[in-house]
């Protein structure tokens, strides 16, 4: 799944769900046949409680009610599902018999589909209706794989019939989703979202054909048949129709390839395609392995060339994919995209990803610009089953990242132990690298404010510590730049960037203990706590007189956990003390004297921290070099208060339960623009709009919601910024 759909997935609305009526679900249940999807704009989703169960239509005779998501798969409507998807639909939720009952698996199913492809989320909703359906139609005396339930044992209980495999086998639903999680675990999202049988001995999946049309072009007039309705689900079908539209079971009344066979039809075990590919390789010596992908990696173009014209193409209809076509889709068509995809597919544990990338041709050693090969990022995310297939494709899992750290010491160091252990048993070595977080003599923090945290300007919270970190430490950090590789320029820059990655933690470990240092000595830091330091860091070393940064913005980083971080920190390693160099934090996008809000002079052992959201540049060295420690943290406010505005002169905006803005800052009589001021409003104060829904209560006037995070702040929860605009005729 790309950025823009993770985002849309995770957005909850700005307002509450209401249920969907009945006839308002038996006008969806309409749209879904007619293939209208004027209804299914994510606004609208949004503000609906699209995970209600619905009485199911004529043609789901086997179920009592159903939900939206449940016939958009059912009816192969890949669009409606994709739609709801990304509306957060609920992939677990069915009519289980019991009203107050949680869906089984609800957070094991989300997860899995939010690491999915769109395509495969919704090839596995189509999947997971087959299986619901096939459980329908066996013998209720089988049990479950997992935890030997018999669907008499269900039934007394009152919960619905179990899942059930072209093979014959069956699983409760709660029990597919932790298998599944489990699988997600080791072998990655796509491998899980096969949702192959969970029997020992057997891996069939849950959907082993295509749908068929059902047509049969070679029907002359003269053999015209009449209309037929379906012996398995009552749907009606036409008379050219070999298959039912509905269920896909055969016109003669027989069970359609994919349906449940008899018993001594059952195939006992499935060919798996990996162990497949891997077979076939393994004749090969090892070496050759290696050399064959090499071989056709380095026949794809260093970058792809520009094109003179670009083509215009329509963008192909959206379709649901099985896991293992998904995975082999969009590879790369260059060295770099190529590289790029191994790294993701290796920090997500994606084994039919790396086998897919394995087959297309691959470096399985290349690193990024921290110095981290495909094994050290599957060790850095604990992928264990991703460290195997790397070591059975010959990647050199002791290769260090920049600073020396290897694969096996970064998975010792974060507590990985099936990452370790999965290195252990291929042959790594297990050299840890020796470092400290805190050497020397206690630190004396001193702390000042360079914008109160209370402040209007968007850099309100910035601060400088001085002599927060002991000089022993600052060797370490000074030893470490020495020993990395400097990167190629790629921009405009007058300064040689070197990445580092701590994976080990021992920066961020200082940081950590600095800060609380801090904190004890000087109580103006209390309404601040460091929450955790990103481990992506990156030296800038200035060596020439006049080097220095326009005015810009910092970009929000999210670690492995999903948190964004909230503020730049800026770790000075030399003196600049004959002037030149400062870091300037500005009011405004502006190079002049009345945008400046305050100016920083390198020192060393100097740490400034800033929101990134404040504008700033460097002004040019005149002392070199120049030499500083740069990377993300994320801060929290120990105190959060609410914005609220009304159209009344009393109303007054308060942030923080400190400060207070008078109700003229937001003026909204007679605006055509109402929403772009809100964005002007709130890029002035530092704050980030993360979703808007604008309704009409049928007469003005017009009411405005909006969720804003007040991430200038360091408010780490969410924030409703309530807005009513005085009506047309006041």
């Amino acid at each position: 799944m790309d950025e823009r759909n993770k985002e849309i997935f995770k957005m909850r609305g700005t307002a509450d769900r209401r249920p969907i009526l009945p006839e308002e679900a038996a006008a969806f249940f309409h749209a879904i046949d007619a293939r209208d999807a004027a209804g299914f704009g994510i606004r609208k989703l949004a503000t609906l409680d699209i995970d209600g169960l619905h009485e199911a239509p004529a043609c789901i005779s086997w179920e009592r009610s159903i939900s939206l998501i449940y016939y958009a798969a059912w009816r192969k409507r890949d669009h409606f599902v994709n739609a709801l998807l990304h509306a957060r639909a609920n992939p677990s939720v069915r009519d289980e018999g019991l009203s107050s009952s949680k869906p089984a698996g609800e957070e094991a199913a989300r997860q899995i589909v939010d690491s999915l492809r769109m395509e495969s989320a919704v090839w596995l909703m189509r999947a997971l209706v087959q299986l619901r359906f096939r459980g329908r139609r066996v013998e209720s005396t089988r049990h479950c794989e997992e935890c030997q339930t018999t669907n008499e044992l269900r039934a007394a209980d009152g919960l619905g019939t179990m899942l059930a495999w072209p093979c014959g086998h069956q699983c409760c639903e709660a029990c597919l989703w932790r298998r599944a999680a489990r699988i997600a675990s080791c072998r990655g999202a796509s491998a899980a979202a096969e949702l192959s049988c969970p029997a020992v001995g057997c891996s069939v999946a849950a959907l082993v054909s295509e749908a068929k049309s059902g047509y049969n072009p070679s029907t002359s007039p003269a053999e015209k048949k009449e209309d037929w309705n379906c012996s398995h689900c009552g749907y009606s079908n036409f008379a050219r129709r070999q298959t039912c539209r509905n269920c896909d079971s055969l016109r003669n009344g027989a069970l359609e390839v994919g349906d449940v066979p008899a018993a001594d039809e059952r195939s006992s075990c499935a060919v798996d395609e990996e162990q497949t590919l891997m077979k076939r390789w393994e004749a090969w010596p090892p070496s050759t392995r290696r050399e064959a992908m090499l071989e056709q990696f380095l026949t794809l173009p260093e970058v792809e060339a520009p094109e003179v014209a670009p083509k215009v193409s329509k963008a192909p209809r959206f379709q649901a994919q099985h896991p293992r076509e998904a995975a082999s889709a969009h590879l790369g068509a260059t060295r770099q995209e190529r590289t790029a995809e191994l790294h993701k597919a290796a920090a997500a544990g994606d084994t039919l990803r790396l086998l897919a990338l394995f087959e297309a041709g691959v470096d399985v050693d290349a690193a990024n610009e921290y110095g981290q090969s495909p094994a050290f990022l599957a060790a850095y995310h604990d992928a264990a089953e991703a460290i195997s297939l790397l070591a059975w494709a010959r990647a050199d899992l002791d290769r260090p990242a920049n600073g020396g750290s290897s694969a096996w010491a970064c998975a010792a160091a974060i507590g990985h132990e099936g990452a370790a252990r999965a290195l252990v048993e291929a042959g790594a070595r297990t050299v840890p690298v020796q470092r400290s977080a805190f050497v020397g003599s206690e630190p004396d923090p001193s702390f000042h404010w360079l914008i109160p945290l209370d402040s209007d300007a968007a850099g309100a919270g910035s601060c400088i510590l001085d002599d927060a970190l002991a000089e022993n430490f600052l060797c370490q950090v000074d030893h470490l730049f020495e020993s990395l590789p400097v990167a190629a320029r790629t921009k405009s820059c007058s300064s040689d960037r070197s990445y580092y990655c701590d994976s080990e933690g021992w920066i961020q470990e200082a940081f950590r203990r600095a800060f609380l240092a801090a904190q004890e000595k000087h109580r103006a830091l209390a309404d601040l706590a460091l929450e955790v330091t990103m481990p992506h860091m990156r030296f800038l070393h200035y060596a020439d007189v006049g080097g220095g940064l326009p005015p810009h913005l910092d970009l929000v980083r999210t670690d492995e956990k999903g948190r964004r971080s909230t503020h730049t920190f800026i770790l000075y390693l030399s003196d600049c003390s004959g002037g030149g160099g400062e870091t300037v934090l500005l009011h405004r996008m502006e190079d002049n004297a009345e945008a400046v809000l305050a100016a920083v002079e390198p020192r060393r052992g100097r740490l400034l921290l800033f929101p990134h959201l404040c504008p700033h540049l460097a002004r040019p060295t005149v002392v070199v070099p120049k030499l500083l420690l740069r990377g993300e943290v994320r801060l929290c406010a120990a105190q959060q208060g609410t914005l609220v505005y009304e159209s009344t002169e009393e109303t007054r905006i308060l942030m923080f339960g400190t400060r207070s803005l008078d109700s003229n800052s937001l003026s909204f009589a007679k605006s055509r623009h109402r929403y772009s001021r809100v964005k002007r409003f709130c890029r002035w104060r530092g704050l980030i709009l993360c979703g808007c829904s604008v309704w009409m209560h049928g007469t003005p006037p017009l009411g405005l919601q909006l969720n804003a995070t007040l991430a200038a702040r360091g408010c780490s929860t969410t924030q409703v910024l309530a807005m009513h605009a005085p009506s047309r005729h006041s």
